[in-house]
């Protein structure tokens, strides 16, 4: 999982560097919480919102985790990933277009390095199995 982890952050540096991009939103007021918000301001890089690493991390991770879930299980990672990927939006950090990317990238990870690395070790056979 962290060779597909390391990828998503390699290719949204990438998408970073190439679609540069800054929040439409201004600044809300954020009540009692407003010093978090200024030290998140001041931390997080202007330009990193596409992909949304927020979302590609998080999704990539969960579908991962999922491989070995039951029915149960699947559900409540997928609205967790939901929930995150709502979050994003919900807190202004990051627009429809950064979700969507982040979303496919998280599934090209999954798709073209995860689930091919685990087709080399026979412990990730099942995962193959549910796509």
């Amino acid at each position: 999982m962290s060779v597909g982890l390391a990828v998503v952050t390699g290719v949204a540096g990438i998408g970073f560097l190439l679609i540069p991009g800054e929040l439409a939103y201004a600044p809300d007021d954020a009540g009692m919480w407003a010093p978090l918000y200024a030290m998140n301001r001041h931390v997080v890089l202007t330009y990193n919102l596409l992909p949304s690493l927020h979302v590609a991390m998080s999704t990539f991770t969960l579908t991962a985790c999922s491989t070995r879930a039951g029915a149960p299980g699947k559900c409540v990672l997928l609205g967790w990933a939901t929930a995150i990927a709502a979050a994003t939006l919900l807190t202004h950090q990051h627009h429809v277009a950064d979700v969507i990317a982040g979303l496919l990238l998280a599934w090209a990870a999954f798709r073209f390095v995860y689930l091919r690395m685990c087709g080399q070790t026979a412990s990730c056979n099942a995962a193959e199995a549910h796509l």
